[in-house]
């Protein structure tokens, strides 16, 4: 009877015990489910912000990327530039000016601290132009037609790029380069003379020897400037200088006619 006893005893505390361990099974995922969820839940809201921080930066990204047109604001207080950062295009540098005042105003590029030159003659409100200059760190300024820029004036830092290397250099190596243009009796027509329907540079190949004082046959005639501008550009490599640059202007019917000659005297570079 004991031994019957001690029998029913221990399938009782056996059962028991099976029945804690269900229970102690049942509680623990639910702890660690909640436990769980709770970090679940953070980083779901994390993840969700992080994507809209991220896309409200992207205005700011692009209002320093480099711009396809410089804007310029001529107002009574001086110079603005809109876009630090322009690169140019096939044609030039595209510029749009925002002229701000009631008068007309010129937009000069410093060439020098002792020379400037002007890119385009703004009237009242917005108006665009296309400058040939070349690439690199340029200073403009809005100025009154009557007052010339001095070195002191408030100039105005423009980058202007050109990371395709679009742009080649279009100007003879000596400092002062003469130059020539053929007296059209269309001029003093008022009319434009009529071009060939030919490529610039093939004109230039034919003009260049008859044109240039001290041609020489080694000469190489090559494209320069930028591709598409008009007038579209010519130059003549001596070696590795530029000794000449010619312009081949549009008659506005698909022709093209010569326009002038820049080039170093005696057609060598170096020369004043």
């Amino acid at each position: 009877m004991s031994t019957r006893m001690q029998l029913i005893k221990f399938m009782a505390m056996l059962a028991m015990a099976v029945v804690l361990a269900a229970c102690t099974v049942s509680r623990t995922p639910t702890a660690e489910s909640e436990e769980t969820l709770a970090p679940r839940t953070e980083p779901t809201a994390t993840g969700t912000t992080r994507p809209e921080a991220t896309a409200t930066t992207v205005p700011t990204a692009q209002s320093t990327a480099t711009a396809q047109v410089a804007e310029i604001v001529c107002e009574a207080e001086g110079t603005q530039v809109l876009t630090p950062v322009v690169q140019v295009q096939a044609d030039g540098v595209h510029i749009r000016v925002d002229n701000r005042s009631s008068v007309e105003r010129f937009i000069f590029k410093q060439e020098s601290p002792t020379s400037a030159f002007n890119q385009h003659q703004a009237p009242p409100g917005i108006s665009e132009t296309v400058s040939e200059e070349g690439p690199g760190s340029w200073k403009v300024i809005c100025s009154d037609p009557n007052d010339y820029p001095q070195a002191g004036s408030s100039w105005v830092r423009l980058e202007v790029v050109d990371p395709d290397g679009v742009w080649l250099p279009d100007r003879p190596a000596c400092e002062h380069p003469t130059g020539i243009h053929p007296d059209y009796v269309e001029y003093f027509e008022g009319r434009l003379p009529k071009g060939e329907r030919r490529d610039p540079l093939e004109l230039a190949r034919e003009d260049a020897p008859r044109e240039l004082p001290g041609w020489q046959a080694s000469d190489v005639v090559e494209p320069a400037g930028y591709p598409e501008a008009s007038p579209r550009k010519v130059r003549v490599k001596r070696g590795d200088e530029v000794v000449a640059v010619l312009s081949y202007r549009s008659d506005g019917e698909g022709g093209w006619f010569f326009g002038d000659i820049l080039y170093c005297q005696g057609g060598e570079s170096g020369q004043p």
